[in-house]
């Protein structure tokens, strides 16, 4: 079977994440990781982007109120370099990893999944909660898929 026009897309958007190391700012709004994160207990995060690449910085923030809210600032920053990226597609169904894996999809009740979450510090850590959490936070429509990214990361050396 051909790749899709969206499957060309994305191979070709793979090929080049391996050419550019870049900064971005992320900031972080789900209430049982912000705390992990500033205490460097929690190294990953889900998000639906391919522009994260292994070297990038990455200034991770939360705020102090309501999100882009007036009067509210960016607290608990910290600098990350991306150590590892895996690229998944999120559906109803499960998560695939395409690279890994093929279309082999794994259900959110698999353990993997669990693991997933609890590394991602979903509360409680299971599939079914990250589901919960991923649908609200990527804004997913029933019967949507999302390429995503895992980004795995270590605190950056250079500013510490």
């Amino acid at each position: 079977m051909m790749p899709s026009t969206e499957d060309e897309e994305w191979a070709n958007k793979l090929a080049r994440s391996t050419k550019k190391k870049c900064r971005h700012k992320m900031p972080f709004t789900y209430g049982p990781k912000i705390l992990a994160i500033a205490a460097g207990d929690c190294t990953q995060t889900i998000r639906a982007s391919t522009k994260y690449n292994v070297g990038d910085r990455i200034l991770m923030y939360s705020w102090n109120g309501a999100p882009y809210g007036k009067g509210s600032s960016w607290v608990n920053r910290t600098t990350v370099e991306v150590t590892e990226v895996v690229f998944i597609i999120v559906s109803n169904l499960g998560i695939e990893f395409p690279l890994l894996y093929g279309d082999q999809i794994f259900p959110w009740t698999h353990e993997w999944v669990d693991e997933l979450a609890a590394k991602d510090f979903i509360d409680p850590p299971t599939g079914i909660e990250l589901r919960k959490v991923l649908e609200k936070y990527l804004k997913m429509r029933s019967g949507e898929e999302k390429h995503c990214q895992i980004v795995k990361w270590k605190i950056d050396p250079e500013t510490v």
